[in-house]
């Protein structure tokens, strides 16, 4: 019988501190709100702060929320994962643009995502998230949900601002970093694939791979996977761990559900555990000031957390 973790939700409360005008449906204008906010992303600092960005939203003109049109980059910051103070955005494409051509000439295309039946063009900073690496702060993004860019605080902080610095991949989307403990920097994207970078971080430094579950290949010939596209991969006493979503049915009606797998080398293969977080969609994981590894849930609105357990 599977042993699911049911969530712990911690309320996290909005502390806005954007002294903006409330921004009119189907405009971008206007501060980032956590209640338009998806794909969670939180970092520490390693010194008591934690920052927390993600896929912005804005209201389409009918008022509903649309996540295929954003400026950028929101960033929030908090010392105790419950007030968040607003820090408007850590890469804004108005005030970026402001300045002249950007570095990497695809922030000036634009391209309709699939499942947009109507077929409207969009542009959206996807699934952004802040890392930080020796003495640099990082934001690692995707355009769309396809391409992959890297962006470096010019500031040397986290609050920014940050500079186009790398483009990495062009398909693929929902980007993590993996830092391993010999400080090997890894992308993770798209259904659980993986691919380590070179030391300076500019490009990858081997072909991209799909990580595998146990058995390694399918007999038919087809490749198996963790699950949906968003992986997040730690470690934790030794073992690697990703948390992959994947679809379930339960109780009769569809679940998207983070399935947590491990390993005992970076590349595997995986064994499926038993721990899911019901609900959660894609993951992202953190560690927090006491030593706790939690998982963000990607699901709109205030992120939700769950301390990440042991698997049996």
């Amino acid at each position: 019988m599977e042993t699911t973790l049911l969530a712990v939700t911690a309320g996290l409360a909005v502390a806005l501190s954007c002294a903006a005008a409330e921004p009119a449906p189907g405009t971008q204008m206007g501060p980032p709100r956590l209640d338009l906010l998806k794909d969670a992303k939180i970092c520490s600092d390693g010194a008591g702060a934690y920052y927390l960005t993600g896929t912005a939203g804005t209201l389409d003109k009918s008022g509903k929320p649309d996540f295929d049109y954003n400026r950028g980059a929101p960033l929030w910051k908090s010392m105790d994962l419950k007030n968040w103070e607003c820090l408007g955005f850590a890469w804004d494409r108005a005030a970026h643009f402001a300045k002249g051509k950007p570095k990497i000439g695809i922030w000036l295309d634009w391209s309709a995502p699939a499942d947009r039946i109507d077929g409207l063009l969009a542009q959206a900073t996807t699934t952004p998230g802040l890392y930080r690496i020796g003495a640099d702060w990082y934001l690692l993004c995707a355009m769309n949900g396809q391409n992959i860019i890297l962006q470096k605080s010019t500031s040397g902080k986290a609050e920014g601002p940050y500079d186009d610095f790398a483009y990495l991949v062009t398909r693929g989307g929902h980007p993590s970093f993996f830092i391993d403990d010999d400080q090997t920097v890894y992308l993770v994207f798209a259904d659980a694939w993986i691919a380590r970078l070179k030391p300076d971080l500019t490009q990858l430094a081997e072909e991209p791979r799909p990580l595998r579950p146990a058995p390694a290949a399918d007999p038919g010939g087809g490749r198996l996977t963790l699950g949906d596209s968003g992986a997040a991969m730690f470690k934790r006493d030794g073992r690697y761990g990703v948390f992959a979503p994947r679809w379930r049915v339960r109780d009769g009606k569809p679940s998207h559900d983070a399935v947590l797998w491990l390993a005992d080398s970076v590349f595997g293969p995986y064994r499926e555990t038993a721990v899911a977080l019901q609900g959660a969609g894609p993951v992202s994981v953190f560690r927090d000031a006491a030593g706790v590894w939690r998982a963000v849930s990607s699901q709109p609105g205030e992120p939700r957390l769950w301390p990440v357990p042991d698997a049996p």
